[in-house]
């Protein structure tokens, strides 16, 4: 509804279609509308670069913003060769952009790691995580923002993918100690933690009955998130109903 206002703007402003473009696009993402979320990104790359061209006779780029947000997208896509270039430019064109980004930042290496987790690389993921979580603190962002919950969360993933229990019941713990203070408009990232710890917790008997009863109650939570839910015992379930930008 944005970009449809945007775009009937007298005389047309690219660049604020650009970014009613951009947001449409991590909406159809989040819907899990890969290929009609990436024709829309292009749209706000096409917005932007069109409105720069009119600024200057120098090469343009787009912002590193619209980059990670393509990224993102082309990875759950399954394109993350060309995903992981996008990423790498935004992460350059970051860098030697001043004043620096925290937040965009911290989105972008959040992208890569979900780049790096899709080509099994679980040792650069968990650090491109904990990397990502360490900009958005730095750059005093809310910590308890759901991307900060979920940058928690995807550490408390590596981790278990790589064995390291202890480490990934900890991560997992703190993700959803902050998913548990907003469940009501979090039920999905909180839904998400709950199950992610209790497959950590199934790997040590001790803690059987914790599991066992986080599972009834990850369940429950999917449930009420989506009454039509299948297959609630994998992962990827609840991916499907969490916010492109920290998916």
């Amino acid at each position: 509804k944005s970009y449809e206002i945007r775009s009937h703007d007298v005389p047309f402003n690219p660049r604020e279609s650009a970014w009613a473009a951009e947001n449409a696009a991590n909406g159809i993402a989040s819907l899990n509308e890969f290929d009609e979320a990436i024709r829309w990104q292009e749209r706000a790359r096409d917005h932007w670069l069109e409105w720069s061209n009119k600024r200057s006779v120098l090469r343009v780029t787009y912002p590193a913003m619209i980059k990670k947000s393509i990224a993102m997208i082309l990875a759950w896509a399954g394109q993350s060769k060309r995903a992981r270039t996008i990423c790498d430019q935004a992460i350059q064109q970051l860098d030697s952009t001043e004043p620096y980004n925290w937040a965009t930042a911290a989105y972008t290496y959040f992208a890569l790691g979900t780049i790096d987790r899709f080509d099994q690389k679980l040792e650069s993921a968990e650090a491109h995580f904990m990397q990502a979580q360490n900009l958005w603190v730095k750059g005093d962002q809310l910590r308890t923002h759901p991307f900060n919950a979920a940058c928690m969360y995807k550490m408390g993933c590596m981790t278990l993918d790589q064995g390291k229990l202890e480490a990934a019941v900890k991560h997992l713990r703190d993700a959803m100690a902050l998913t548990s203070m907003r469940k009501t408009t979090l039920l999905a990232e909180h839904a998400r933690c709950v199950f992610k710890l209790s497959e950590a917790l199934e790997q040590e008997p001790r803690d059987e009955k914790e599991a066992s009863r986080l599972r009834e109650e990850a369940e429950r939570l999917l449930r009420q998130r989506d009454p039509d839910a299948k297959e609630p015992g994998l992962e990827s379930t609840y991916d499907a109903l969490i916010d492109i930008q920290w998916r």
